[in-house]
């Protein structure tokens, strides 16, 4: 799980809790099946979920799952999350979100991406799955010229009750 041979694909929900959560309940279940997830977001709020996982790669933890966390640089961790939310909506953000998601997936499928973001290498992405209010994930795939698939929160959330029910 988790080597270069195994797909791998960067997950970019919006920052609130609804969208979150069940995105990352989504990709816990593709880690589980041995696809490498790069669960994207801003620095904040990857901040906070580091601190409740423990580890920015729990490839090789007591998880096994080749799951990373990596935040986009957006230098705005300081801010709380409703000013951060008033801010991602300024449209000069957009294009810089865009640009920097396009680097952060290409350094996560990098041979560098240690040196780089922080997490083992992995082979570079086949898609990006966004959310209906991060969609600088499409923007960023199709510059990229991988796939973007846009899911919303909803049908993540089925997804992944489906998966504990099966």
């Amino acid at each position: 799980m988790g080597s270069s041979a195994s797909p791998h694909v960067v997950v970019m929900p919006y920052l609130t809790a609804g969208h979150a959560i069940p995105f990352l309940r989504f990709a816990k279940h593709l880690a589980a099946a041995g696809i490498t997830v790069t669960f994207v977001s801003t620095d904040r709020h990857i901040s906070e979920l580091l601190a409740e996982h423990g580890s920015r790669d729990l490839t090789n933890t007591q998880a096994g799952l080749p799951l990373r966390f990596v935040e986009l640089r957006d230098g705005k961790a300081h801010l709380p999350n409703h000013l951060l939310t008033r801010e991602l909506k300024k449209p000069q953000m957009s294009q810089e979100i865009i640009q920097l998601l396009e680097e952060l997936i290409l350094d996560v499928g990098s041979a560098d991406s240690w040196a780089l973001r922080g997490v083992a290498p992995a082979s570079p992405p086949v898609c990006v799955l966004y959310d209906m209010f991060s969609t600088w994930g499409y923007e960023a795939a199709r510059k990229l010229h991988i796939e973007g698939h846009l899911l919303y929160a909803s049908n993540a959330q089925l997804l992944s009750i489906t998966f504990e029910v099966i």
